[in-house]
């Protein structure tokens, strides 16, 4: 399999089809695996524009309690602007 490093990516072909691996972030990964984790990447990847405190409120009904509790106690290896976007809900 070829593979090559483009601008922090790794590219790998199998047959037709080119996957690209993108590097990432450990902070970003913390809460992998959870719906905490799904909804801290969806955040991230909205960005601090687009993250309203209606957002916030609907992701914490989605999530539940338990897990946003889980997310809430991630805030510390997030960005200010997440963090405080996450405690605003309060």
């Amino acid at each position: 399999m070829p593979k090559f490093e483009h601008l922090n990516s790794y590219y790998i072909s199998i047959g037709k089809m080119q996957i690209r691996l993108q590097h990432t972030y450990q902070r970003k990964l913390m809460l992998a695996r959870r719906l905490a984790g799904l909804a801290l990447s969806a955040i991230w990847y909205l960005g601090k524009t687009e993250v309203t405190p209606t957002l916030i409120e609907k992701i914490s009904h989605k999530l539940g309690a338990k897990e946003f509790e889980i997310l809430k106690s991630a805030t510390s290896s997030m960005p200010a602007w997440m963090s405080d976007a996450i405690f605003r809900n309060e």
